[in-house]
């Protein structure tokens, strides 16, 4: 199996002055200071109403407001900057999902870490709001992370498998991150089809895997398990192998406008209650043919 190398050295937060936006921001750190990448506090004032942080702090005007805002990111940054990280602070105004985009183009930013519910609740970082735009919109990692992860010190990551065409690109990803933290990588094939050639087929694909990670990442599992929904069978296994992360990938389905975060994906991530880094599709990442 033939995988060209990955490389995260920058990440952007989307950050909303919650209290999981700052979840978010601490499993960013964390990873970055594992990975010596560069962290991007951004804090984006919707165009409509007062904004986040004005409803927060009733002495705050929209003539100071992003004056406060950057001042309070800045607190951030700097007690991010005293454990030796290189942290960015922006304020901006406009939709959310199309300042991190110009961000990400602007600044290469390489993976986005943001929390799926802020303080709106469903009407802020929720899925299918922003965090599902965001998502969509990116060419490049997001690590969506619940209020209820409050540990970022990953000790297993979940990297599952199955048959279809890009399956394999996440495995980068994966190997990185249980490689940063010391973590345990479970590797899990999700058996769809019980016929020879598909059993024989991801069989290969958990072998090489295995074979590929094998020299960064110091312990390794594999196994295969049937499966009549990846979704919820992604999220049992993961929860009964007590994983601290999941990775999947994006694309699920098709329009004629590209790829989009399908049915699967948004299950994962909605339902999950820990992180799920969810990579997008790059055809060139990984070689096609599976030697079986």
């Amino acid at each position: 199996m033939s995988i060209q190398p990955i490389e995260i050295d920058h990440i952007l937060v989307p950050y909303d002055f919650s209290e999981t936006a700052q979840i978010a921001l601490q499993h960013a750190t964390a990873l970055a200071r594992k990975i010596k990448a560069e962290v991007s506090i951004l804090h984006v004032r919707e165009p409509q109403g007062a904004g986040q942080l004005a409803g927060r702090d009733p002495n705050l005007t929209n003539g100071n407001y992003e004056h406060a805002a950057l001042q309070r990111l800045e607190d951030e940054a700097l007690k991010l900057r005293i454990l030796g990280l290189k942290v960015n602070c922006y304020v901006k105004e406009g939709k959310i999902f199309k300042v991190v985009e110009d961000l990400v183009k602007d600044y290469d930013i390489s993976m986005v870490a943001i929390g799926t519910h802020g303080v709106k609740g469903r009407d802020s970082f929720f899925l299918g709001s922003n965090t599902y735009k965001v998502v969509n919109h990116l060419k490049v990692p997001v690590l969506a992370v619940q209020g209820t992860a409050m540990d970022p010190n990953y000790k297993k990551v979940f990297l599952p498998l199955d048959e279809t065409f890009n399956t394999r690109e996440k495995i980068p990803y994966a190997k990185l991150i249980a490689s940063a933290f010391d973590a345990e990588l479970s590797i899990t094939g999700l058996q769809k089809h019980t016929d020879k050639e598909s059993v024989h087929h991801l069989n290969a694909i958990i072998n090489q895997a295995g074979h590929y990670v094998s020299d960064e990442v110091r312990k390794v599992s594999t196994q295969i398990f049937s499966s009549r929904n990846n979704a919820a069978d992604t999220l049992r296994y993961a929860e009964e192998q007590q994983a601290d992360l999941i990775v999947i990938m994006s694309e699920q389905e098709r329009t004629l406008s590209g790829f989009f975060l399908g049915p699967y994906a948004q299950q994962v991530v909605t339902a999950s209650k820990i992180p799920v880094l969810i990579v997008p599709p790059r055809v060139s990442l990984v070689m096609t043919s599976v030697s079986i």
